[in-house]
């Protein structure tokens, strides 16, 4: 029975930690570092191993061991010898380098709690973020921020926190974080290798956005309101925050007259009735150019109305399309 070839390396480990820098290394450990060496090989090249398992490794020769058997073959002499040139303790380091692997290493990452989201411009939103930092193979972290659009708003710390009265557009806040050089690791036989060690560096948190939109308002009425905010108070609960160019909305049977308030940066196009194909008149009105987004802030807007002599006798969809 052979040792596993996933064992192998723990015994080629535990012998060269007891060798001594700059000193001779013992025949005997000489020929069992180079058998336990082809045998790693064998493994590599896809064999099983080769070191008997009643042979204690770790400990040497036991009483009742046949000297004989730390004997290498002449295909295990002519391998190693292409390899080792002499018994000196870098050198053997050096060749071993030849079987080995390198080890991987994964850079630092960071992210923010994700605050993504669209909100009516003019309400307030609490931001609340914290950065998170994954150290992986990197250093230490040297330097840490919050940016809230182009400006740093938390220095060295992993947290920030704001109520943000929301503007139109776009809100962007990420984090930069600074790491140390990372240590190097030890490769798949057992000895230090830097290749492709993490250098000090920078990770950046993927960046959440606040986007601001206005509401658009449409619907039946009873009355006609006489300022913003009424219309805003009529049609609040049917409104579309962020709307894109069509739309639709339905009629009732009640209502004769009907409004759509949209910003001020589009124009209404058209408005028609699918179920009679008809293209209906909406007219704007001059008096009522501002509402109040997020119930506070006035925007400007454009309120068209149709008033009709009775309502409809059915519960119609009106298309609406703006630009």
């Amino acid at each position: 029975m052979a040792i596993p070839c996933n064992e192998l390396q723990q015994n080629i480990n535990y012998l060269i930690s007891t060798f001594e820098a700059c000193k001779p290394i013992k025949g005997d450990d000489m020929k069992l570092l180079l058998d336990l060496m082809v045998s790693l090989n064998s493994c590599s090249e896809g064999g099983g191993g080769g070191i008997p398992t009643d042979h204690n490794l770790l400990l040497g020769l036991q009483p009742l061991d046949n000297e004989d058997y730390y004997h290498l073959t002449e295909e295990q002499y002519n391998y190693i010898a292409s390899l080792v040139v002499n018994d000196d303790i870098q050198d053997i380091k050096d060749k071993l380098n030849l079987l080995a692997t390198p080890p991987t290493y994964v850079r630092p990452t960071s992210s923010i709690n994700n605050i993504t989201g669209t909100y009516e411009v003019g309400s307030t939103v609490d931001i609340n973020l914290t950065q998170t930092f994954n150290q992986n193979d990197g250093g230490i972290i040297t330097n840490r921020n919050i940016i809230k659009d182009a400006t740093v708003v938390a220095n060295n710390v992993d947290t920030f926190s704001e109520s943000l009265v929301v503007p139109f557009g776009s809100t962007s806040y990420s984090g930069n974080i600074n790491f140390a050089e990372g240590p190097c690791k030890t490769n798949n036989i057992g000895l230090e290798d830097c290749t492709g060690k993490i250098l000090a560096g920078i990770t950046t948190s993927p960046s959440r956005i606040i986007t601001g939109a206005f509401r658009t308002y449409f619907g039946g009425v009873s009355t006609f309101p006489t300022t913003g905010a009424g219309i805003r108070t009529a049609l609040i609960s049917t409104s579309i925050l962020n709307a894109n160019n069509n739309f639709s909305f339905t009629t009732g049977t009640t209502n004769r007259r009907f409004i759509i308030a949209i910003p001020n940066n589009k124009t209404l196009v058209s408005v028609t009735n699918i179920g009679t194909n008809e293209i209906l008149t909406f007219t704007l009105d001059s008096t009522i150019t501002v509402l109040p987004a997020g119930g506070v802030i006035e925007q400007l807007y454009k309120v068209y109305k149709l008033e009709n002599a009775v309502p409809f006798s059915n519960n119609y969809t009106l298309n609406v399309i703006t630009n």
